[in-house]
């Protein structure tokens, strides 16, 4: 029989709490205990009469009890102790009680405040809609009871606890409850205390904005005698208040809470406080809370470890944390928890030897009590334990996959693991099966969590789902290293070690990366610096740099300002390099060039442009050794002998070039011209010939994140617009083997995606937050993706430098230059292109139809469109002609592309049309028939 309990805290009250994303919990706490009772009778629908048990019980569980009578003072002091103890092991002494000035009313031993209220009030059943009233009720008569009759300084401390008799409704119990109106244990926060009794308890001086309520035991065994014949082992049910304690201290302390609080689902099950691990060992051993919930308190700050580390990480110790960045606000926090109280015995593998030998299985309290040397104080209660992992599960890693966006989103309503698909604290289950949170029909119930779901090379539950060999997480594994997005994150953690107070593994990538060292330098960019015919690398940082490789740097100028430009200047007989830095309020250009004899640069001149800062285009000119630049509409001339101002310019003279041809033209950065047919406004561009037709293509950043590409007719190319949030360039290389560009940009998450020629995602890379996309480049004879901290390499390198767009102006030296390749072999040569010609929308709903028509070297378009019985509708033409560009004026010569036809239907009946498509050339026609749709 399944006895596994199921937490549910009955805390679908608490919605409106505000959390920092920076908490501290730290420091001692000061809380006052106040025990209430009700009027003594028998209450159906509650475990005992109102009042507390004084008079010792015993129960049939051998020679250990949990919790035993009597419940009067010095036994909540004894939970009080182990609550302290408890936060100060898992905090490493930066929270706890201060039991000093902490206080237990009333005074007398066996004593309490009556409420002249019948306990069942409180949680009345089938009255759900006041429930949340009445609980906030009951902090109210409590304090009020208290202060009439002590005259308590509330002011003296920093929580009220309230204690009331029976057991909490806090657990699923195997069969129907049969006493459904126990009094739920809860988190009274400020809201429930505005809204339902219109702001703080003010009593005397104090005003008290929240508190929790407790029960006086967990044991149900000392109010239902029944229980021995209902459950095989009735004994596994005897629970402590230590752990109910310690998770409503910590809910009031500023932990968020981890599981559903709409359904009572696990969020990280037995692997937190916060969640089921409130109850571990019979709630005597709560667990520790996880690793992000530790680190949001300020009780440990993780490790962001390197790739190609051996790592090590030590149960039990402060700083032994590992971080592993994925995007911006994602990232694997990795903790290595151990069971053991002895070396390789645990809890449940004690019991199991003694089962083995004697075919009685132990009790787990006198396991914890005869083999451990866990002591009860003299009034029965456990203060202390050793390690507070000895009520998980198993010994090994615990990978938490972190969304911080989804915890920014969540914390204020509770909400931060509510959606089981994608909660902000995840943890991955090494057995490969999402089971945390989800009903399960096993005989072994993992919904809360369970062995299997730790990482050691011992599971074997792992290899179920994986195939032999080492232990390993990565982007192919069940579960897998992937964000939240779906998208490869490359990180793989391998050769998980076996379980022990330390687990080694090694991290690496599944993408052939080389990495800076030198944490104070970053990269640029690439050039032929020395003229050896390899690309060496430029880089700032502390300081400006360049290298042969990427952990050779030869630095030539300190970096002290901000908005630091570097461009290598165009058509210079030996690498030369300006230099834009704003320094206070003036922008310093320096000219620097490469000295073959000392193999580094030296500055030739400099000048300071007074009055002007940020960045902004400019480029340099090697033959006239002078700097273009251009700023507050007008194009400047700088030299070692000062400014010449020249024209005034409408940023239209800020062109784009391919095979030295001015094609696309950019007002002011922000619109295409002709902009008005397309509509938008954009931002990042680059020019490339995306489906090597021959004619170049138009790839802009549109405000609204939008990515679209055009051809030079500026219609939509196949497959955009396409949804993306880049935040910087657009750059474009064929990396991945199909021999066309593909598109790639940083996203506002910090994601490096892959789009295709069509703008559908092929790959995102979650490089770190602290990764960010400079340029493209080749990199041991592979082209490459360059990061301000290490090279990705993809495809080998074909050596012949076309269509690539591999910086922010083209190529490091500003040129704006494309050059085209030859078209593909075929597009020159047919007519049109059958399986990229189409109508849309289609069917159409009153929209204009459009005709698009892939054309290769048809020199006329001509559609005749019939209705479903035969009868001619409409006739549309197009002869193709050059002059049909907004962009260029030469007619030479018609390139391939797309054309686009409108057939207006304001005046045609709902039905089915055939289009039959004809494309033409010097007498020869190919043609298609399209069926369109019209549904008015």
């Amino acid at each position: 029989m399944n006895l596994l309990l199921h937490c549910r805290w009955a805390l679908a009250y608490l919605l409106f709490a505000h959390f920092s994303m920076d908490a501290q919990v730290l420091g001692d706490l000061k809380m006052a205990v106040i025990r209430v009772s009700f009027p003594t009778e028998n209450y159906p629908g509650v475990s005992g009469n109102g009042e507390y048990l004084y008079t010792a019980k015993r129960i049939e569980c051998g020679d250990y009890t949990i919790d035993p009578p009597p419940h009067d003072r010095n036994y909540f002091r004894s939970h009080l102790e182990a609550a302290d103890n408890y936060f100060r092991s898992v905090s490493y002494n930066k929270f706890g009680l201060d039991l000093n000035n902490s206080a237990i009313y009333p005074l007398d031993n066996e004593s309490s405040y009556l409420i002249n209220k019948p306990m069942n009030y409180y949680n009345e059943i089938n009255q759900d809609e006041f429930h949340e009233k009445r609980i906030t009720e009951l902090l109210r008569d409590a304090i009020i009871a208290a202060f009439e009759e002590d005259q308590i300084n509330f002011n003296q401390f920093d929580l009220i606890t309230v204690i009331h008799p029976g057991v909490g409704q806090d657990f699923n119990l195997p069969f129907l409850d049969p006493t459904p109106e126990d009094i739920p244990s809860t988190y009274v926060d400020k809201n429930m205390v505005n809204t339902h009794l219109g702001g703080p308890i003010t009593i005397g001086d104090a005003a008290i904005p929240h508190g929790i309520i407790i029960p006086e035991t967990q044991n149900h065994l000392f109010y239902d005698e029944t229980l021995f014949d209902q459950l095989g082992s009735p004994c596994d049910i005897q629970y402590s208040i230590t752990g109910t304690l310690a998770l409503m201290m910590g809910f009031a302390a500023g932990l968020p809470p981890l599981w559903d609080l709409e359904s009572g689902l696990s969020g990280v099950g037995v692997f937190g406080l916060m969640d089921q691990g409130s109850n571990n060992g019979r709630g005597i051993i709560p667990a520790p809370p996880d690793a992000w919930t530790r680190t949001y308190a300020g009780w440990e700050t993780p490790a962001e470890i390197n790739y190609n580390d051996l790592v090590n990480i030590i149960s039990g110790e402060a700083t032994q944390i590992a971080k592993i960045p994925i995007g911006k606000d994602e990232y694997f926090l990795i903790e290595n928890r151990n069971n053991w109280f002895r070396d390789g015995v645990s809890i449940d593998s004690a019991r199991f030897v003694v089962w083995q030998k004697t075919n009685i299985y132990p009790e787990f309290i006198n396991v914890l009590i005869d083999s451990m040397g866990v002591e009860k104080n003299e009034y029965g209660v456990i203060t202390d334990v050793p390690n507070y992992d000895w009520g998980l599960p198993a010994s090994g890693l615990l990978i938490w996959h972190i969304d911080e966006q989804k915890i920014r989103d969540g914390i204020d309503s509770f909400s931060i693991n509510a959606d089981r698909k994608h909660r902000g604290i995840d943890l991955e289950e090494a057995d490969g099966a999402q089971d945390i949170g989800y009903v399960s029909n096993l005989f072994t119930d993992p919904s809360s969590g369970y062995w299997g779901d730790m990482w050691f090379a011992e599971n074997q539950e792992y290899f179920r789902a994986n195939a032999d060999g080492s232990m390993d997480f990565s982007s192919f594994t069940h579960p897998n290293t992937k964000s939240n997005s779906g998208a490869n994150s490359g990180i793989n953690i391998s050769n998980i070690s076996k379980a022990g107070e330390s687990i080694s593994f090694t991290l690496s990538s599944s993408y052939d990366m080389a990495f800076l060292k030198d944490e104070n330098k970053s990269i640029l960019f690439q050039w032929d610096v020395d003229g050896d015919g390899d690309l060496d690398f430029i880089g700032e940082g502390d300081s400006l740099w360049w290298g042969d490789d990427i952990d050779m740097q030869n630095s030539f100028r300190s970096v002290d300002g901000k908005y630091l430009q570097v461009c290598v200047v165009q058509n210079s007989s030996r690498t030369s390099l300006a230099v834009m830095q704003d320094i206070g309020n003036d922008k310093i250009i320096e000219w620097f060039e490469f000295d073959a004899d000392i193999n580094n640069f030296v500055k030739v001149w400099d000048y300071k442009l007074a009055g002007h800062t940020g960045k902004t285009f400019f480029y340099a000119d090697g033959i006239e050794k002078e700097i273009h630049y251009f700023a507050s509409f007008i194009h400047r001339l700088i030299n070692k002998d000062g400014v010449i101002e020249l024209e005034e310019y409408s940023n239209k003279s800020v062109a784009y070039y391919s095979n030295n041809n001015p094609t696309v033209i950019i007002y002011n950065g922000i619109e295409i011209e002709g902009g008005e047919k397309i509509g938008g406004e954009f931002g990042e561009s680059l020019i490339v010939d995306l489906d090597l037709d021959g004619a170049l293509d138009i790839v802009v950043r549109e405000y609204l994140n939008a990515i679209k590409g055009f051809d030079l007719q500026l219609n939509f190319k196949n497959g955009f617009p396409t949804n993306g949030t880049p935040d910087g360039p657009l750059y474009a290389i064929d990396l991945l083997e199909d021999e066309k560009p593909e598109i790639i940009y940083q996203t506002s998450n910090g994601k490096v995606k892959i789009l295709n020629h069509e703008g559908k995602t092929l790959e995102e890379l979650f490089l770190g937050e602290n990764s960010q996309l400079r340029s493209l480049g080749i990199y041991e004879g592979h082209n490459s993706i360059i990061t301000n901290n290490r090279v990705i390499k993809f495809k080998k390198d074909d050596g012949k430098r076309v269509n690539e767009w591999i910086h922010r102006e083209g190529s490091p030296d500003h040129s704006r230059f494309l050059l085209l390749p030859e078209p593909f072999p075929g597009n020159e040569s047919i007519l049109f292109d059958k399986s990229l010609t189409y109508a849309y929308p289609n069917p159409s709903y009153g929209e204009v139809v459009i005709f698009r028509v892939q054309v290769g070297t048809a020199e006329s378009i001509k559609i005749n469109i019939f209705d479903i019985a035969g009868f001619p509708v409409q006739t549309l033409k197009k002869s193709m002609k050059i002059e049909n560009s907004p962009i260029s004026d030469d007619t030479s010569n018609h390139l391939p592309g797309v054309e686009e036809i409108k057939w207006d239907i304001s005046n045609v009946e709902s039905g089915i049309y055939l289009a039959r498509v004809v494309v033409s050339k010097d007498g020869n026609s190919e043609e298609k028939i399209i069926n369109v749709g019209i549904i008015k």
